[in-house]
């Protein structure tokens, strides 16, 4: 099974019924690193990164540089990695209502340059769907739909 025989949607279902039926600690960490990277996707599609961090998925929001890395996502890892850094030393609460709190305090100037890179993320720097496949592929995530 090559990358062409399925969608990144795909494994994403799959990777979301392996958790609701085993719990987050019992994936393997590429499910995880697939997962935390596709929530921080739908987010930025869906309402941007404020978005990202201001719901649910933003609970692992500590995680997604790393996870970018391991994807390949070096150019918006970097931006993450300064995001995370608006939230103070120890980067943004897990705890969703903490978080909120951390997102409020956040200057206007801060939001605006939140908002530029949502833009930039949209504009493609790096394909995050091809980067998902080729790390499905290497990590042989394309196991799980069959």
């Amino acid at each position: 099974m090559t990358s062409k025989d399925y969608s990144v949607d795909q494994i994403y279902l799959k990777i979301s019924e392996r958790e609701e039926s085993i719990g987050w600690d019992h994936l393997t960490n590429a499910e995880q690193t697939f997962a935390i990277v596709m929530n921080m996707d739908y987010e930025v599609g869906n309402g941007g990164l404020m978005q990202y961090y201001y719901n649910s998925t933003g609970n692992d929001a500590t995680y997604l540089h790393s996870a970018l890395c391991r994807i390949g996502a070096d150019k918006i890892a970097k931006i993450i990695q300064e995001i995370n850094s608006y939230f103070g030393s120890d980067g943004p609460k897990k705890d969703r209502n903490a978080r909120i709190k951390q997102l409020a305090s956040f200057s206007k100037s801060i939001k605006e340059k939140i908002y530029e890179y949502d833009k930039y993320i949209l504009n493609g720097p790096e394909n995050i769907e091809e980067l998902l496949l080729y790390f499905s592929e290497k990590n042989k995530l394309y196991e799980l739909l069959q």
